[in-house]
């Protein structure tokens, strides 16, 4: 059942990849900075932000942090992507196996996107995204060993 369970979650995250990346450039961008001006206004009724008194201004911010929160967004992804796909290899593989397993499948699969994105209006290729996609992956492997290390 576990396994069912993980292949499901691997496949589900994996579409929700593509998806987002089936996204075309306005898209996608107004999504992120939605996303972000939300993060902004949550941030400011939390601690209180001085000068964030109308919309203009949380969308002024939120254009101007964009860039960054979307790489977050992408090692976060992949980061997950990390874990579930260590998690599925783990059930088939000793260690080390499952380690370069995993990791390839997540590379394989930041490449393949970003070629995706050559075909989606306004989006490019960025390799950029692929070192961050795969660092994300990365996290998630160690992650994963650290949980199961404390686990054992």
């Amino acid at each position: 059942m576990k396994k069912i369970v993980l292949w499901i979650l691997v496949i589900s995250w994996s579409v929700m990849i593509f998806c987002f990346s089936s996204q075309n450039a306005d898209m996608s961008d107004k999504t992120s900075i939605g996303l972000t001006a939300n993060i902004i206004k949550m941030a400011d009724r939390i601690f209180d932000i001085r000068g964030l008194e109308t919309d203009e201004d949380v969308e002024e911010i939120a254009s101007f942090i964009n860039g960054y929160i979307r790489k977050v967004a992408h090692f976060s992804i992949y980061c997950v992507l990390g874990i579930l796909t260590i998690s599925l290899a783990n059930c088939y593989f000793n260690s080390k196996k499952s380690l370069l397993y995993a990791l390839f499948y997540c590379l394989i699969y930041a490449i393949s996107d970003e070629i995706h994105q050559l075909f989606v209006p306004g989006r490019a290729w960025m390799i950029m995204d692929v070192v961050i996609d795969f660092s994300g992956s990365i996290l998630g492997n160690i992650i994963f060993y650290f949980l199961k290390r404390k686990k054992q």
